[in-house]
């Protein structure tokens, strides 16, 4: 499962869609542990999505409303977090 986390959470934060003026590097490093043991957050990620059984790659060449899908999650998810941890504020 490490393994599956560590990809996604690796391509997606290599996304420039991502990346905005409250999304840095150094608040996603805040909230990584949170994050990382998220059983929700990777469920949702994983599971809902099939993350388990494909790639990143493979989800968007295969099934790119389901890879934009799952993206938005990731992104709208670690943002929320930010936000309940007063990472950041609105």
């Amino acid at each position: 499962m490490n393994n599956k986390k560590e990809e996604y959470w690796n391509h997606f934060l290599n996304l420039k869609s991502f990346w905005g003026y409250k999304v840095t590097l150094k608040r996603l490093e805040n909230i990584k542990d949170i994050i990382w043991y998220d059983n929700e957050f990777w469920s949702d990620i994983l599971d809902r999505h099939n993350g388990k059984n494909m790639t990143p790659e493979e989800m968007k060449e295969n099934k790119p409303e389901l890879y934009e899908h799952c993206f938005a999650n990731f992104a709208g998810m670690i943002y929320q977090t930010m936000i309940e941890y007063k990472i950041i504020k609105i």
